[in-house]
């Protein structure tokens, strides 16, 4: 295994690996846009796997699945605005109703000389 990059954070790789028997996580920069995580396994037993195309679909997924979420979450925001506008709507004609019920009709009535 040839390893590259900041000597601290290799000497902490090798440090967990120690500790966790061989096996750990962690991000790899795709020298785009994203990390993606990957497993190690450097255990005796076992090979060291390091599955590029696995680890790939599962941040695709992730990637649809929040994507999925982001979506849902525009969805209820919206519906959180009509709401908004509904309940205003609502407390307009309300205030519509009390105008007419408790001033307009009992002054016509009583303009005509009816009682209310």
């Amino acid at each position: 295994m040839l390893l590259t990059g900041d000597p601290a954070i290799i000497g902490v790789c090798s440090l967990v690996s120690d500790i966790t028997n061989g096996r750990f996580n962690l991000l790899k920069w795709d020298r785009q846009e994203r990390y993606y995580p990957i497993e190690i396994c450097t255990e005796q037993e076992q090979r060291m796997t390091i599955d590029f195309e696995k680890d790939q679909e599962e941040v695709l997924d992730k990637t649809t699945n929040i994507n999925k979420l982001a979506d849902k979450i525009k969805q209820l925001q919206a519906h959180q605005q009509q709401l908004e506008v509904q309940e205003d709507a609502i407390k307009q004609k309300k205030k519509d109703i009390e105008h007419l019920s408790g001033e307009i009709i009992p002054t016509m009535l009583s303009e005509m000389g009816l009682s209310f």
